[in-house]
Order: C-alpha cells, then sequence, then structure tokens
C-alpha cells in the first residue's frame, strides 16, 4: 500500500506494510533511518527516545518519536484523513 508521511513541513511517500501483527496502544510506524532523515527526525534529537522493543529476532534498541507524524493512506479512489502516529526507527536498519 502506498502511504504519505508527514512530519512538519517534509514529506514522503513510500509503500508500506500496514499490519505486521503487532499490537500497540497508539498507532506506530517504522522507518528506517532514510526516511527518519528525510523527515527531518534523524539524527535524533531531545524529542526522541530510546527504547527496547521485543520482537522475533530477540530484543532491538530503536528511537521512538511520539506523535511525530502525520500518515496518509494514497487511494486512487478516495481520500482518508491523516492520523497522527508515532515513529519508531531502528538505528541498523
Amino acid at each position: 500500500m502506498r502511504i504519505r508521511l508527514r512530519s512538519g513541513s517534509n514529506e514522503i511517500e513510500s509503500s508500506a506494510l500496514l499490519n505486521s501483527g503487532f499490537e500497540t496502544v497508539s498507532p506506530d510506524v517504522a522507518v528506517p533511518v532514510r526516511a527518519a532523515r528525510a523527515l527531518g527526525l534523524w539524527p535524533p534529537s531531545r524529542t526522541g527516545e530510546l527504547i527496547t522493543l521485543d520482537t522475533g529476532g530477540g530484543e532491538a534498541e530503536a528511537y521512538l518519536f511520539e506523535s511525530a507524524a502525520e500518515l496518509e493512506l494514497i487511494l486512487e479512489d478516495r481520500r482518508i484523513k491523516p492520523i497522527l502516529v508515532n515513529v519508531i526507527v531502528n538505528p541498523s536498519y
């Protein structure tokens, strides 16, 4: 699925896997460092929190940017209102 992520005046379009099977309290989107840089979130500043994630491959450290971007689905037949999401950046990717 195609998505648009907007953080402040920065915006990217990309493809995304929308249901990874993980459950969270609020919507999260995981992005690579390249995308975080394009969104103005990388390198991490005071707004990014270093967290430890439990993954299928074991623990992984990542940065969490709470309520840092708006995510919008790019659909051919209609426009859907963007939602506010947390951005997770794994510096290993």
